[in-house]
C-alpha cells in the first residue's frame, strides 16, 4: 500500500527567527535523567520517568492577550512487562501557565501520520506556539524561512503535547530492540497508549478532560488509541480532533475492482479544475452539483460495468469530463476510473505543470521519471524545507534542547515496512471502534477536518465514512464535519487555519 505522505528531502540555509521570548527561563537538563516540572500550585514536581528533559518558561502575546507557559522536551522511556526499557519516545508538551487546576485545564495529545512522520507538521504548521510560514497562502515555497507567534495555537485554550512514534523525530528503540516491531497498527497503538498513561499519570492529569488530535494515518491512530485507552487503561477520551481523516482506507483506495474510491474522488478534482481555471461558477455550488452526480449518476453507472450501453457510457464521460477538467479521450482511455496520481499529472498537462496531491492548489513545472517508483508532490515540497529547518533552528535555540540524533520528520523505511494488519484480508477500517467508542462513553465528541482540495484523503470520502458509522440517530450530534478551502494539510492556508482554530476553540467549549 502507498504511504500517505511520501518524503522528499530539501535543505536551504536561509531562515530569519523573531527576537527570543523577553523572560524566558531555560533549565538546562540535557545532562540529566530527571527533571522537576512545575505544577499549577508552584510546587516542584520530581518527575521519575523523563529523561534528558529541557524545560523553557514563555510567554506568547495574541491580540493584546498574554499567554504564559511553560515547555518541556524530552524522551519518556517505555518499558515492557519485564521492566526493561524498550524505546524512549521524544515528545514536547506546552503546559499553559494559569490559575486552574489540572483537573480544568484540557490536555490534548496531537500525532501526525504517514504512518512514518513526525508530528512537526501540526507542531510548526498550526497547533503549537510558534509556527512556520510559507508564501502565496500555502501554495509557494517562500524565498526565505520565517518562524514567527502563532496567533492560532491551541494554547489558548488547551495544554498540549507532540508526540513522536519510534523511528520518527528524535524517538528511537533502544540498541537491542528491533524497530521493525513497533510498525505495525497494534504495536503502535500500544506504545502510543502506554505513552499517554505515563504521560497523564507523571503530570497528575488523570482528571483533566482529554483529547487526541491527529492528522491523516494520525486519525487511524486517534480512532484506535481512543478505544484502547478506554478498554485497557479505564481512561475516558473527551474529544477526537481528526484532521483529514483516513478511518476507511477503500474509500481513498484506487485498486482495481474498488470503485468507491473512484466515485468519492470526484468532487475533489473538480475543487481542483475550479482553482486552476477549467471549470467556472461558483466553487460550492460545483461541488455540490459534482457530489450529487457522482453519487446518483456516476457510482450506478461504474456499478453496471459491461452492461453499460453506448449512449449511457458517452453521458458519463461527458459529464465525468466537465466535472474534472479533463479531455473526454482520456477519460475514455483510463474506463472513465481515474486515479489521484494520474490526476494531477494530466490537469495541467497542456502547460506541461503537475498540481500537489496533497494540496491541489499547488501547481508547479511537471518533471519526468523513468521510475516508476518515483513519486513527485509539490505540495509536500514546498512545506518540507520551511517546517524542517525552522523546527531544527526552533527546538535548540528557543526549548535549549540539545542532541546529535537527526531529527526524522518523515521515515520511507517505516511506510515500506509497515504491517498494516496480521492475517486480515480487505482494506484497513477502525470506523467500528469509532462507533463502539462513542456509544459506549456518551460524552466523547469528535470534531472532523476536511479541505476541498485534498487529493489523498478527498473530502467527499471522509464524509462518506461518517454517514456510515451506523451510530444511534441520538448519537449522530457527537460527530461534528467542517469543510475548508485548503488541501490535506489544511493550515497551510492563513484562511482555513484561522477558521479552524475557530471551530475547535468552539468545539472544546462543548461540555
Amino acid at each position: 500500500m502507498k504511504s500517505l505522505l511520501v518524503s522528499i528531502l530539501i535543505t536551504s540555509n536561509m531562515i530569519l527567527l523573531s527576537p527570543a521570548y523577553a523572560g524566558r527561563e531555560a533549565v538546562d537538563a540535557n545532562q540529566q535523567t530527571q527533571a522537576s516540572s512545575p505544577t499549577r500550585d508552584g510546587q516542584a514536581q520530581k518527575q521519575s520517568y523523563v529523561e534528558n528533559a529541557s524545560i523553557t518558561h514563555h510567554n506568547l502575546n495574541i491580540n493584546g492577550k498574554s499567554i504564559p507557559y511553560t515547555a518541556a522536551a524530552g524522551f519518556m522511556p517505555i518499558k515492557n512487562d519485564a521492566n526493561k526499557t524498550i524505546a524512549r519516545i521524544f515528545f514536547i508538551a506546552y503546559t499553559k501557565e494559569t490559575q486552574q487546576t489540572d483537573s480544568q485545564q484540557p490536555l490534548t495529545f496531537a500525532f501526525n501520520g504517514g504512518p512514518g512522520s513526525s508530528s512537526i507538521w501540526l507542531h510548526m504548521g498550526a497547533l503549537g506556539p510558534r509556527r512556520a510560514l510559507l508564501a502565496n497562502d500555502g501554495t509557494a515555497l517562500p524565498k526565505t524561512y520565517q518562524l514567527v507567534d502563532n496567533e492560532y495555537t491551541w494554547l489558548d485554550f488547551t495544554d498540549i503535547v507532540f508526540v513522536d512514534p519510534v523511528g520518527t523525530g528524535y524517538s528511537r528503540a533502544t540498541d537491542d530492540i528491533d524497530a521493525q516491531q513497533f510498525y505495525n497498527m497494534n504495536e503502535d497503538v500500544k506504545l502510543m497508549g502506554e505513552f499517554v498513561r505515563l504521560y497523564v499519570t507523571e503530570h497528575q492529569r488523570w482528571l483533566s478532560p482529554k483529547y487526541i488530535a491527529g492528522e491523516s494515518y494520525g486519525t487511524t491512530r486517534a480512532v484506535a488509541l481512543a478505544g484502547h485507552m478506554q478498554n485497557e487503561h479505564g481512561m475516558l477520551i473527551n474529544g477526537l480532533v481528526l484532521i483529514s481523516a483516513a478511518l476507511n482506507f477503500e474509500t481513498f483506495s484506487f485498486d482495481t475492482g474498488n470503485d468507491l474510491a473512484y466515485v468519492l474522488i470526484v468532487p475533489s478534482y473538480t475543487a481542483a479544475a475550479w482553482y486552476h481555471g477549467k471549470l467556472s461558477g461558483n466553487l460550492t455550488e460545483s461541488l455540490t452539483r459534482a457530489r450529487d452526480w457522482a453519487i446518483n449518476e456516476y457510482m450506478p453507472a461504474l456499478a453496471e460495468g459491461s452492461s453499460l450501453n453506448d449512449s449511457e457510457r458517452d453521458e458519463i464521460v461527458e459529464k465525468l469530463a466537465h466535472y474534472t477538467g479533463l479531455s473526454k479521450s482520456y477519460i475514455e482511455e483510463s474506463r472513465m476510473r481515474i486515479p489521484n496520481y494520474q490526476f494531477t499529472t494530466e490537469l495541467l498537462r497542456d502547460s506541461s505543470l503537475i498540481i500537489g496531491q496533497l494540496d491541489s492548489r499547488v501547481k508547479a513545472p511537471y518533471i519526468p521519471s523513468n521510475s516508476e517508483d518515483a513519486f513527485y508532490d509539490p505540495s509536500l515540497f514546498i512545506v518540507e524545507g520551511p517546517f524542517v529547518v525552522a523546527f531544527n533552528n526552533y527546538v535548540r535555540d528557543e526549548l535549549h534542547f540539545k542532541t546529535d540524533i537527526p531529527y526524522i520528520f518523515l521515515s520511507e523505511k517505516i511506510d515500506e515496512s509497515w504491517k498494516w494488519s496480521e492475517g486480515q484480508q480487505g482494506y484497513v477500517n477502525v470506523t467500528d471502534s469509532l462507533t463502539q467508542a462513542v456509544s459506549a462513553n456518551k460524552y466523547l465528541q469528535v470534531f472532523v477536518a476536511s479541505g476541498y482540495f485534498d487529493l489523498t484523503t478527498p473530502w467527499l470520502s471522509q464524509a462518506y465514512t461518517f454517514a456510515h458509522l451506523g451510530l444511534n440517530p441520538d448519537l449522530q450530534n457527537h460527530i461534528t464535519h467542517k469543510f475548508y478551502e485548503s488541501g490535506h494539510q489544511l493550515y497551510t492556508s492563513t484562511g482555513a487555519l484561522e477558521k479552524f482554530t475557530q471551530d475547535v476553540s468552539f468545539f472544546f467549549q462543548q461540555k
